[in-house]
């Protein structure tokens, strides 16, 4: 079964089992998309459709190159060429999120590994991924996670760190 799009553009192959498009091995862009989303909770708003441009690729490329950076949207308009009008158009039609919103969720499943798996502080890790202060990644991380960063990181380390059950010798 496919879908079918405008006459310019070919149809999307779909797996009938699951209904999700049939990806090939070197569809990473898509692939980092979905894992930010689903690292963010928020899988929903990927779009599984279209096959990516090269302009989203280059995006996606450059936004996690400089998750620590600031990053501004119309720059990034300027480096794929198009205005920045378009650019957001295009990038939302093919991702389901505006670009600005992909940097958010990019830079929040960044703290929340560095949150699971490291013992820096918040104020670090909202520094590390490119907030200026603790407040505006806090809120950003709640926005996104539901839940504060020290209470995620305390939830997902009571996960990860269980004490192994012991069987008794009888």
């Amino acid at each position: 079964m496919a879908i079918w799009r405008p006459a310019h553009l070919t149809p999307i192959p779909y797996s009938t089992e699951a209904k999700l498009p049939l990806l090939s091995a070197d569809d990473s862009t898509l692939i980092t998309l979905r894992k930010v989303s689903a690292r963010t909770r928020i899988s929903s708003n990927v779009r599984m459709g279209p096959p990516h441009s090269h302009y989203t690729e280059a995006t996606v490329k450059y936004v996690l190159q400089h998750l620590r950076e600031s990053i501004e949207i119309r720059e990034i308009s300027r480096m794929v060429m198009q205005s920045t009008f378009i650019f957001i158009r295009r990038f939302s039609r093919e991702t389901g999120m505006t670009p600005y919103e992909f940097v958010r969720r990019a830079r929040i499943a960044e703290a929340s590994a560095l949150l699971e798996y490291s013992s820096r502080s918040v104020h670090t890790i909202s520094l590390a991924v490119g907030y200026r202060n603790a407040a505006s990644f806090t809120r950003a991380f709640v926005e996104i996670m539901g839940e504060t960063p020290t209470s995620y990181r305390s939830s997902t380390r009571r996960s990860h760190f269980r004490p192994a059950l012991r069987r008794s010798a009888g």
